[in-house]
């Protein structure tokens, strides 16, 4: 039943209600699901929680705005707003109790309880669905070019992956672990998303470095957060300062959404309206040049001071991988920490670094740094401001401290990799230019240790002999060993050789011009090998689009790629084997099997419904008449619903009229019921929909569908001859003989 309710909206957004903002009548469309998914009560209405009615739609006629006195003002633009319910529509269509039971979600939380090792039940309900709703999000996002940042989309994708993590927690998966559910979604979602399937492992990438990242923060900040709890509990206290959720917030990067959301569940508020007082004092309070200690907790201003106190840091990672140098400043929680700091994770400013601050589409670099006393690791170095460069240390042994020399190593390995990703970026825009044209532009790239992504305009998708071209002509040039010099130039006379700048860069007049020999030369500060032949080798891994006009080549050089390479090739070996033929001939053999299996296939097909038809004519034992209604209902295994289904019908147009027919049977292990009503028996109120339900819920399982026609399944398949011998009691009842 359909019941539509009128009455008025505050707000049209779906935010809270308030006193004042746009608003206007509006339109709410109810379902009522039936006794069987209420409450019981007499007392059920339509305002009853108990699940029975239901909110489809809801449409706002927005034409007013609301003062503070009262009155409704006409808008100068009235629209329309309207929100469905899709999950809603789904459950309601497949007579779902819940949403996540419905064919689209449940595939995505029975993976979730499987990695859980838990039921889907009343105690991890909860952390499940979010963990499963998240990810399907998650997947979508990633795949669709958003990437894990601290702003705009990316910052909602980090969020997403953040609170489904810490669910993971609460039914004890240990991160990393939402990568590894990517397959199911795909799976799941590729029939109606078919580039899911082409991105699937880009997502799974950076999903799990996301992850990975995310686990070495939380691991710091949870032990704070937990050390704040227990504080709390032993003082009786259940309000979360808002200086400790500053802190927390500026030191581990955990956002005062998601300590809220932790805090709610160990029963504690928390103090926004402080945190945000907080933020506010500390921002006045940095704009404040300080003698002594700066105690100032909005490190972005920390860092203007730095920046204006030491200048810009030296960059010396062109030519060397490790120099000596001074430490100029250590951050330690957002202040310019002027004693020795002998363990945990700080903030280092030198006057010298060989390491690249993440700029450009490039990556940082990683590695090691020593004192006389102390030394440890640098894992991420990036730009606090304007030229300064911040290295985050982790100190492993010993005390650090202002004014002592420090010597710095980056990773060799790690950096020869990235600078081949990022050579490769630069050979690939060549060949792009060259085999689709020089429309092509760069309009964004991701250079890392294992990894390229390049961004670029294009007009069409890329053909897979394209592709190949593209790809073998950029290892041609990698085969060549063209030297790839730098030049400081004026930007007029880097452009006059030809230089391109993309990305809709601001340039000073002296730039940096990166040329692998005539080929390519284009304005650059990353990171670059000495010749192309130091790449090695160079695979494309995906070709897609990300947007109107604009396509993204995803890629892999150098080691990374010749291990690539090496493991597919193990596998084609692996599969030669098992197929008792060379690797050359593999594809062949493959489709050979291909086409075996579907004649196979075919000829089962026609042979169990050649046997289902023999015992359809046979079926006079079968049949009980009750009061005028012949009923049939019965097992036969190892035949598909839609086989069932035709089953069904060949029967009703045989039996003509007052006829009840169930089949059920178990195929590939999952139990199946279909069932039908003749016409006649439609019009006297009987319902095939509400019998599968019920036999179907007998077994386990769910069903339903339409009055002559329905389907269900079976969860527990021992009790599927139960749930058919209980078709004549249902039909009883509904008729009411």
């Amino acid at each position: 039943m359909i019941i539509e309710l009128f009455g008025w909206a505050k707000k049209p957004t779906g935010g809270d209600a308030g006193e004042t903002g746009p608003c206007g009548p509006c339109s709410e469309i109810i379902i009522d699901r039936g006794k069987a998914f209420g409450c019981q009560k007499k007392t059920c209405d339509i305002n009853c929680d108990c699940g029975r009615h239901s909110e489809l739609w809801n449409l706002v006629f927005t034409q007013f705005d609301r003062k503070k006195d009262g009155s409704l003002e006409p808008l100068p633009q009235k629209n329309i707003d309207t929100g469905m319910g899709l999950e809603r529509a789904s459950a309601i269509m497949q007579k779902m109790e819940d949403h996540f039971l419905t064919d689209l979600f449940s595939p995505i939380v029975q993976s979730v309880c499987e990695k859980a090792k838990v039921k889907y039940e009343k105690t991890n309900i909860r952390p499940v669905r979010i963990i499963s709703d998240h990810i399907r999000a998650i997947t979508f996002l990633i795949a669709d070019g958003v990437f894990p940042a601290n702003d705009g989309r990316g910052y909602v994708l980090r969020r997403l992956i953040r609170n489904a993590a810490r669910q993971g927690e609460t039914i004890k998966i240990k991160l990393p672990f939402l990568y590894e559910l990517v397959p199911g979604i795909v799976k799941t979602m590729a029939d109606s998303y078919p580039d899911l399937k082409d991105r699937k492992e880009h997502v799974i990438q950076v999903l799990k470095s996301e992850e990975d990242s995310y686990k070495r923060t939380l691991s710091e900040g949870s032990k704070i957060l937990d050390e704040i709890f227990q504080k709390h509990k032993e003082k009786k206290q259940k309000i979360i300062q808002g200086k400790e959720l500053f802190k927390l917030y500026d030191t581990y990067g955990l956002p005062p959404d998601l300590v809220e959301e932790i805090a709610k569940d160990e029963g504690f508020d928390v103090d926004k309206t402080g945190f945000q007082k907080e933020m506010d004092s500390q921002k006045e309070k940095g704009k404040l040049a300080w003698t002594g200690e700066m105690k100032i907790a909005d490190s972005e201003t920390v860092y203007a001071h730095l920046a204006e106190r030491f200048g810009s840091t030296k960059f010396v990672g062109y030519e060397k991988l490790e120099c000596d140098t001074e430490i100029l400043s250590i951050i330690k929680d957002s202040v310019d920490y002027h004693g020795k700091i002998d363990k945990g994770e700080v903030g280092l400013i030198v006057e010298s670094t060989p390491f690249y601050a993440e700029m450009g589409g490039q990556v940082f670099d990683t590695g090691s740094f020593e004192t006389k006393k102390a030394k440890g690791e640098i894992d991420n170095v990036y730009y606090g401001k304007e030229g300064l460069i911040v290295h985050h240390l982790k100190i492993e042994k010993g005390e650090i401290g202002k004014g002592e020399k420090i010597h710095l190593t980056v990773n060799k390995q790690r950096r020869q990799n990235i600078a081949c990703h990022h050579t490769a970026t630069h050979l690939l825009q060549y060949t792009l230019r060259t085999v689709l044209g020089n429309h092509v532009q760069q309009s964004g790239s991701f250079v890392e240790e294992n990894y390229l992504r390049f961004d670029f305009s294009h007009f069409a998708q890329i053909t897979k002999d394209e592709l190949s071209k593209i790809e073998e002509l950029v290892n041609e040039k990698i085969r060549e060993v063209i030297p790839v010099k730098t030049e400081n130039l004026q930007l007029a006379e880097a452009k006059r050789k030809g230089a391109l700048s993309f990305f809709g860069e601001k340039y000073g007049e002296l730039v940096r011009m990166v040329s692998a020999g005539d080929i390519s030369k284009e304005l650059c500060g990353g990171i670059h090998v000495k010749n192309t032949g130091e790449i090695g080798i160079f695979h494309i891994l995906n070709e897609s689009s990300v947007g109107k006009g604009l396509r993204r080549i995803e890629a892999i050089a150098g080691k990374p790629a010749y291990l690539k390479i090496r493991d597919k090739l193990h596998s084609l070996e692996k599969i030669s084997i098992l197929l008792k033929t060379s690797p050359e001939l593999a594809d062949k053999r493959i489709q050979e099997l291909v086409e075996q299996q579907k004649y196979l296939l075919k000829q089962v097909e026609m042979l169990t419904e050649k046997t289902l038809l023999e015992k359809l004519n046979n079926l006079s034992d079968k049949i009980k008449i009750v009061n005028g209604i012949s009923m049939i209902s019965f097992r036969t295994d190892g035949i598909d619903r839609e086989t069932l289904r035709r089953a069904v019908d060949i029967l009703k147009d045989k039996m003509k009229k007052s006829s009840v027919i169930v089949l059920g049977g178990v195929k590939d292990n999952n139990g199946i019921f279909v069932g039908g009503i003749t016409a006649d028996l439609v019009e006297k109120g009987l319902n095939m929909g509400k019998i599968i339900s019920e036999i179907s819920k007998i077994a386990g399982g769910s069903g339903g569908g339409r009055a002559d026609m329905a389907t269900g399944g079976a969860k527990d398949i021992n009790a599927l001859d139960k749930a058919l011998q209980e078709v004549e009691n249902i039909v009883k009842k509904q008729v009411k003989i």
